[in-house]
Order: C-alpha cells, then sequence, then structure tokens
C-alpha cells in the first residue's frame, strides 16, 4: 500500500466535514488508507468517521500520549509511508498526498513535511510565524542543520518512512515535540528530512496570551530534554525573530498589531523559560502551567 494517513483525534467534529472529502480525494499512483486513533470525542467526531472507510480505533483519554499514540497508529498501518495530518489542517489540493510521499522516494531521505499555510483570518503575528518557519523553497535537512533548526518539522504535515519508523519509533517518554525529536535522531544516524512547500496544508492556531504561555511552557520543558541547552535558541534567535516580526507588521501597514505582538512574544519567552526550569516546579504548579496539563 502506498501510504496511511494517520489522524489522532478529539473533539474533531468541526473540522472533518471538509478534511474527510479532501483527503479521499486524493489523486494518488496507489491505494491508500486513512487511520483515525480517537481519544474520547463526544461531538459527532465518531459518527462522522463511520461515514466514510476510515479504520478507526478508539482509546479513553487518559491512555493518549503524542509519541505513545503515534506509536500505536503506526503500528497499525500497511503503508510503506505513515502520514501524519493534525485534526485541524486542510490540504491544499488533491496532490497533497503525492507530492508528500513523493519525496520519500529519494533513498536516504526518511521524512519529508510540507508547509504550512495562514488561514484568511489568522492574526499577522501568526502569518509571519508560519511564513518564516515554513519558506515557499524546497530545503533539505541533515546532521547539523537539523541541530540548528530543527523546530520546523512538524507532524502536522509530515510523511516518514515506515522502515525507519520501526528503527526509530517516537519517543513515548516526552509530552510534546516528539516530531522534532525524531528528526534529530534519524539525521544523527545519516538521514536526511525534506521539507517541500508543494505539500501544503492550511493550518494556524489562535492562541490567546495565557495560551501561548502555556503551550510554549510545554515546549520549553520539552526541548530541556532534548537539546543540551534549551535556551540556546531563545538567546540566539529570538530578538532577531521579533525585530524580523516587527518590521514585517510595519512593511504590511499593521503597525497598529504592535503592541500586542510585544505582548504575545513576551508571553511566549516568559513561557518557554518557565518550561526548560519545570524540573524546579512541583507537579500541581506544573499542570496548571502547561497545556497539556492532563498529561503530566
Amino acid at each position: 500500500m502506498f501510504a496511511s494517513i494517520i489522524l489522532l483525534t478529539r473533539q474533531a467534529g468541526p473540522y472533518l466535514e471538509r478534511l474527510l472529502p479532501m483527503l479521499f480525494s486524493q489523486v494518488a499512483p496507489e491505494p491508500y488508507e486513512v487511520i483515525a486513533v480517537d481519544s474520547g470525542s463526544t461531538d459527532g467526531t465518531i459518527e462522522q468517521f463511520r461515514r466514510w472507510p476510515v479504520r478507526l480505533q478508539q482509546i479513553p483519554p487518559r491512555e493518549f500520549g503524542f509519541g505513545r499514540t503515534k506509536n500505536q497508529a503506526a503500528a497499525l498501518a500497511r503503508g510503506r509511508a505513515l502520514v501524519f495530518l493534525s485534526q485541524d489542517a486542510l490540504p491544499v489540493g488533491p496532490r497533497w498526498l503525492a507530492t508528500l510521499v513523493g519525496n520519500l522516494e529519494a533513498p536516504n531521505v526518511a521524512g519529508s513535511y510540507g508547509r504550512q499555510l495562514p488561514w484568511p483570518h489568522t492574526a499577522p503575528p501568526q502569518w509571519y510565524f508560519l511564513e518564516t518557519t515554513y519558506p515557499p523553497r524546497r530545503l533539505v535537512r541533515r546532521g547539523s542543520s537539523v541541530a540548528s533548526d530543527g523546530v520546523a518539522f512538524s507532524n502536522a504535515n509530515a510523511a516518514i518512512r515506515r522502515d525507519v519508523w520501526e528503527r526509530f519509533p517516537f519517543d513515548e517518554s516526552l509530552l510534546m515535540s516528539e516530531d522534532q525529536d525524531w528528526a534529530r535522531r534519524v539525521c544523527a544516524a545519516g538521514y536526511e528530512i525534506a521539507y517541500d512547500p508543494a505539500a501544503a496544508v492550511y493550518h494556524a492556531h489562535r492562541y490567546s496570551l495565557l495560551g501561548i504561555f502555556k503551550r510554549s511552557f510545554d515546549s520549553g520543558a520539552t526541548l530541556r530534554h532534548i537539546l543540551r541547552d534549551a535556551s540556546g535558541p531563545i538567546s540566539s534567535r529570538g530578538l532577531a525573530y521579533l525585530w524580523g516580526e516587527l518590521v514585517y507588521l510595519v512593511k504590511r501597514g499593521e503597525g497598529h498589531w504592535i503592541p500586542y505582538t510585544l505582548l504575545f512574544e513576551l508571553s511566549r519567552l516568559a513561557g518557554y523559560l518557565a518550561g526548560t526550569q519545570e524540573h524546579r516546579l512541583p507537579l500541581a504548579l506544573k499542570r496548571r502551567l502547561s497545556w497539556h496539563g492532563h498529561l503530566w
């Protein structure tokens, strides 16, 4: 089988009405399958899946973990390529799957990931984040480049070779960022990761100031276990990123977003740095500061 598209879902009902028709209309060279692992949806998600030929597995919410559940879904898959897609992402067109998986035909490419585009209603700071993180040019990442900017690899829109996953399953001990950890490990083993902007999806979050703090807390807590110096990316690139973001807003004629952007980035930084110190915090406080508090 060509590929297995894997969805991890919870309360995905609002997204599936557009997502499932797009997934089952992909133009692919061989048959493919769609697998969903749902962790306790009560909003009609299950009923929507049953209208389509989806291989569905349901698990209790307490059993969910990003690395663990992705490994569980991958073990069920029959495709040569394991394609991971966020429940709130939408492929841009019918050749998304073939384009994404086609990158794996190169013998040394272990995984590929595609561009993430903002929705029309996405706030300008998120536009800047997506445009800088997922640029319009194709890239191949290897060794040291993944070590410096591997945060871009994202299972929100990615494909990996099944045979490589069997050698390098996702780390189930990590709270999140299991995709970034996977990319670093396979590149350290000599593989490459391809970024292909033609395999694009619409995918953007709308975080509040508290939401971005909590999301960044989890990121800092996880990257502390992946990177030797989890504060390095902040100290080396944070100010340059902020300056570029402010210039971007001015050039777009959206300077009125600057005060909010400064608060947003301050919340992001504070959350990230707090996360890098999670080992000093009591469990109850970590759960309150975390976006995924139930996973601690």
